[in-house]
């Protein structure tokens, strides 16, 4: 699969069900692909929400706890949301 190929040179190693999510939330012609234009766009999000988990993950280790109203604080102060797309 050529996303997987792809997102694995760019260093993430992620579980085959979610490039499957991946495919179903970028793909917008409905073909099974991503396009070149949603591909950019899936990188862009992807990055934005790995540095928020980094800034988080202090250990480094992968995991973070979190509350609820942090994560949901998280993820609509991203550039990627609102007024801010």
């Amino acid at each position: 699969m050529l996303l997987t190929q792809a997102l694995t040179q760019f260093g993430y190693r992620l579980s085959s069900p979610f490039y499957e999510l991946l495919i179903k939330k970028f793909d917008r012609s409905g073909t099974g692909r991503i396009n070149f234009d949603d591909f950019v766009q899936l990188c862009v999000v992807l990055q934005t929400l790995t540095a928020a988990f980094r800034d988080k993950d202090t250990d480094r280790d992968g995991f973070i706890q979190i509350g609820y109203e942090e994560f949901l604080n998280m993820v609509f102060s991203l550039k990627m949301w609102g007024k801010d797309r």
